[in-house]
């Protein structure tokens, strides 16, 4: 016995049906989606940090007066890494805004590492030396001082004093801004390494 059936689908109402379920299967996969770049993020960009920001040496070291500034350094960037926001909400299908580190910096500026607090015989302070080099550009940083390198037992690098003169800026090739510093320059190629990411958490969680 032949039996014939004669079945009709409305290809509209079937891709509506089909793009509704895969937009369920995805929003059900967001909490999974965010863990997962939540936990695989900071690897890469510590990466990126590691890579492109260089430790301070020479007459930086000497100028900027921080014996501990490369040991600082890594605290900054451990903390820096972990410096993001990750906002995934339904659209089309999904859409995923990844913003790297706030532009004042003011979770890193208020570590104790963004500091050094000196004491000598001339006197005693606080030398804000990272918002120096994150944030003051060109600017003076220091009024009324300017460096002189020289070898000394009184220099706290060894290799520079502060003398009585006009005002001191942070060398050049350390000077940063807003949005154009060591921590932001060196992730500015990041983009395809994260686009790949991305990709690699989304097949993994969206089952």
């Amino acid at each position: 016995m032949n039996i014939r059936a004669n079945i009709k689908i409305d290809k509209r109402q079937f891709q509506a049906e089909m793009l509704k379920e895969i937009k369920r299967i995805v929003n059900n996969s967001i909490p999974r989606i965010q863990v997962e770049i939540n936990s695989r993020l900071p690897a890469l960009l510590k990466k990126h940090f590691a890579a492109n920001v260089q430790p301070i040496t020479g007459n930086d070291f000497y100028a900027l007066g921080v014996p501990t500034i490369n040991d600082d350094l890594i605290s900054i960037i451990d903390a820096a890494s972990n410096s993001f926001e990750v906002i995934i909400a339904p659209a089309n299908l999904l859409k995923i805004n990844i913003s790297i580190l706030e532009k004042s910096h003011q979770h890193l500026l208020e570590l104790p590492q963004a500091y050094f607090n000196y004491a000598s015989a001339k006197g005693s302070g606080v030398l804000q030396w990272l918002k120096w080099i994150l944030l003051e550009g060109g600017n003076s940083v220091v009024d009324g001082y300017e460096v002189n390198y020289t070898n000394s037992r009184f220099s706290r690098t060894g290799g520079a004093l502060m003398n009585k003169g006009s005002f001191f800026i942070v060398p050049e090739n350390l000077q940063g801004v807003a949005g154009d510093n060591i921590l932001t320059r060196a992730i500015q190629n990041i983009n395809a390494d994260l686009e790949k990411l991305v990709k690699q958490v989304l097949n993994n969680s969206i089952k």
